[in-house]
């Protein structure tokens, strides 16, 4: 068995030409790998394909709702393969590129307004930010939340990328999952959402929150809330 794998360089080459209207043939490199099962990439790669079509099919009544729409069954997908391949795989960047580019349709779909860089972050290109991207951002809250979570249509991007993996407060499941579980329980607005990660960044200079058991997450994120009166 193995994976494949597709280096950045020539991941945006190939990109360059997909957007310039031409057909490329990704150029990847077969990994030897007893621990990665090659159809459960292939059946990725097809239902993340398949959701895309799925969305872009439906009529418009709001973006949003399409994409996060899209991003759950996405978002499954990845726990499924996370499943089936090695951490070998899993944490080569350069096989998270060559399911990107594999899946580039669903990537130009899910981020149309994105210009050539922005899009590179998005899928994943630049090896500083695998959180940035669609896949990498899903398979880190896929991780948190881990199974039957009550959590788990709650895949808003704007407060997983922003408010959990680029302050680091994933690194500790248990606090990032409380403060998930009140912004859902009490369906707090995006500007609601930044101004408590506002006071926790505040509360951080003198708390450790990596540290934080159950109980201790669960004080904090509600005397922030209730300080904030939200």
């Amino acid at each position: 068995m193995s994976y494949k794998i597709v280096e950045s360089g020539v991941a945006e080459t190939f990109l360059v030409d997909f957007l310039s209207g031409l057909k490329p043939e990704l150029q990847f490199v077969e990994v030897e790998d007893d621990g990665s099962e090659i159809n459960a990439v292939h059946a990725f790669i097809a239902g993340v394909l398949a959701a895309h079509k799925e969305e872009a099919s439906r009529p418009l009544v709001s973006k949003k709702r399409k994409d996060d729409k899209f991003e759950l069954v996405v978002s499954d997908l990845i726990h499924e393969l996370d499943q089936r391949i090695s951490y070998k795989a899993k944490f080569n960047q350069n096989f998270w590129i060559y399911l990107a580019c594999s899946t580039v349709e669903a990537h130009t779909w899910r981020y149309p307004d994105s210009t050539g860089d922005n899009l590179k972050e998005n899928m994943g290109f630049r090896r500083s930010g695998f959180s940035e991207s669609l896949f990498g951002r899903l398979l880190i809250r896929s991780e948190i939340i881990g199974e039957g979570s009550a959590l788990h249509e709650f895949v808003g991007q704007d407060f997983w990328r922003s408010h959990i993996m680029r302050t680091k407060y994933g690194g500790n499941p248990v606090f990032a999952i409380e403060f998930a579980e009140c912004v859902l329980k009490n369906d707090l607005k995006t500007e609601d959402q930044r101004e408590m990660a506002k006071a926790f960044k505040r509360e951080h200079s003198n708390l450790f929150f990596e540290g934080f058991d159950y109980e201790s997450s669960k004080r904090i994120v509600e005397y922030v809330r209730s300080s904030m009166g939200v």
